[in-house]
């Protein structure tokens, strides 16, 4: 009795989980990231453990730039789903979110750098403990690690030049899964050969009578860790140009 009602009061409010989160994508793909979100959340009410949704709405967040709340929803796939190409895809876009959060930090705190782009390497790994044989898992801890190594070297300088200073980066407790040993000698990376874009949103395209999902459409676009570089300096560019522009040189009147 208490099944039929929920579904009576489903079919009478219209909500069907996989029209609502196609519709987000929909709305993803015009660049509509808040409105997208809102069709996902609304998916994600009705059906909680629509993992597919939070991930979508993780992207959504991503894209807006707030890799915090990123962060957080992928986690929650990651821990909750029990589809291990969903959680593959999720703990891949962790990391490219640890490491445009370690990039951005690099300029300001090496040490909070050095913590961001190490949990990018531990998803990483965890990516490629799921499949072993997935490349741009393998092609962004190399460029993750050579980018360590970069840093560190560059702490060594400064802590021989005033040997005084506190040296950032180190007695720090390492984020859970990553590892700043081992990395050895990272191969230089390879050129990204896919359009600079993370994992896109799941697609959803059949369901049961339920609203139950069956299947999911994968766009299978990938963000490199070297594509992630070349954004953030494309955008380090862009700031450097609007402060310029806004600066008016002062007319001589005498």
């Amino acid at each position: 009795m208490s099944v039929w009602l929920v579904l009576l009061l489903s079919l009478a409010s219209g909500s069907d989980p996989a029209a609502l989160v196609r519709s987000g994508n929909d709305l993803y793909n015009k660049g509509q990231f808040d409105k997208a979100i809102t069709a996902y959340d609304k998916a994600i009410s009705d059906r909680p453990d629509l993992w597919q949704a939070v991930f979508n709405k993780a992207n959504a967040y991503y894209r807006l730039d707030d890799q915090a709340k990123a962060t957080e929803l992928y986690m929650q796939v990651a821990a909750g789903s029990k589809d291990m190409d969903l959680v593959k895809k999720a703990k891949y876009n962790l990391g490219n979110t640890h490491f445009q959060m370690g990039l951005k930090q690099r300029d300001s705190d090496l040490s909070k750098a050095l913590e961001q782009l190490r949990a990018s390497i531990g998803c990483w790994r965890a990516v490629l403990d799921i499949d072993p044989n997935y490349e741009p898992a393998k092609r962004n801890k190399e460029v993750a690690g050579l980018i360590i190594k970069d840093i560190l070297d560059q702490l060594k300088r400064q802590q021989q030049s005033d040997p005084n200073k506190p040296s950032q980066g180190q007695d720090k407790k390492q984020p859970q899964g990553s590892q700043p040993s081992g990395l050895g000698e990272p191969n230089q990376p390879n050129e990204p050969n896919q359009p600079s874009q993370a994992i896109e949103p799941n697609q959803p395209d059949q369901t049961d009578q339920q609203g139950q999902i069956d299947t999911a459409e994968q766009i299978p676009q990938d963000t490199t860790a070297q594509q992630i570089i070349e954004q953030e300096h494309r955008q380090r560019m862009e700031r450097q140009m609007l402060l310029r522009g806004m600066h008016t040189p002062v007319d001589k009147d005498w």
